[in-house]
């Protein structure tokens, strides 16, 4: 048997975390003398190796007790090891994505402070044009086959870039929309899930919004403060002009991408 300072040299754990451990039911003596002094056994021993090698690989009290409670040789604790390291490999993803999302808020609050000073609104009149449209839910990254399928189906009998329209004043991810594109020429016979319709000339707010599609909501909070400032209320539908973005199959700089913010207004 060893004594608790014979057994802190030879297992090199000081005798305050022997006395914690003991303390902690994780390596309780096997012994005590008379004077209740602790004595170690070769097994406590053996206990005390494994603690060093869970310590090390950052088990928490709570899990070494479960470890020893549980096995009763090296090759159970694989077990539990093999466990340790799916929860760690679990925790670095989650804490990656805890990362992703502190950098993109970041991010965010320099562009609002960039984009704020930047954007130059405009109040135009938009020019009458028709447009044929496909119905579309969800994101533009979600777009290409109805692009291609638009640009298909029109053969060539288009001019300028895709817009999608809204007609919904309130955010929805999935909201339903028109994926839209101008017309060169009237036409009057199109697929059945296809519309034809027109915008007419009407006073409009613009701005155009250079950064991901993430960020587009700063643009229309400026549209909406510039609208309150000065009286004006705003219109259904309202559309995003694609100016410049991802390509069919590669998807480009996000921070370059170029938007087109449109919305119809009336004067107060």
């Amino acid at each position: 048997m060893y004594k608790i300072s014979e057994f802190s040299n030879i297992t090199q754990l000081s005798i305050k975390a022997l006395r914690y451990y003991d303390e902690e039911g994780l390596l309780v003596p096997s012994q005590r003398n008379e004077q209740q002094h602790r004595l170690y056994s070769d097994k406590d021993y053996e206990t005390a190796r494994r603690i060093i090698m869970l310590r090390e690989f950052h088990f928490s009290i709570q899990e070494m007790k479960d470890v020893l409670q549980n096995c009763e040789n090296d090759e159970d604790i694989c077990y539990y090891l093999q466990e340790k390291m799916a929860l760690i490999k679990k925790n670095i993803l989650e804490e990656k994505a805890c990362m992703k999302a502190m950098e993109s808020y970041l991010k965010e609050r320099d562009f609002t402070k960039q984009a704020n000073a930047l954007y130059q609104i405009q109040e135009e009149i938009c020019e009458k044009i028709q447009y044929a449209a496909i119905p579309f839910q969800g994101s533009y990254d979600k777009i290409k086959t109805y692009v291609q399928r638009l640009y298909k189906e029109l053969k060539g009998n288009t001019k300028g870039a895709i817009f999608q329209m809204y007609f919904e004043e309130a955010y929805d991810e999935m909201m339903a929309s028109r994926l839209c594109v101008a017309l060169k020429k009237e036409i009057k016979t199109v697929p059945n899930d296809f519309f034809i319709g027109q915008i007419q000339a009407r006073p409009v707010l613009s701005l155009y919004h250079i950064g991901s599609y993430e960020t587009l909501h700063i643009g229309y909070k400026a549209l909406l403060d510039y609208a309150q400032e000065h009286h004006l209320h705003l219109q259904l539908p309202y559309w995003q002009h694609y100016e410049k973005g991802p390509g069919i199959v590669l998807k480009g700089n996000p921070d370059k991408y170029v938007t087109k913010i449109v919305v119809p207004y009336e004067r107060g």
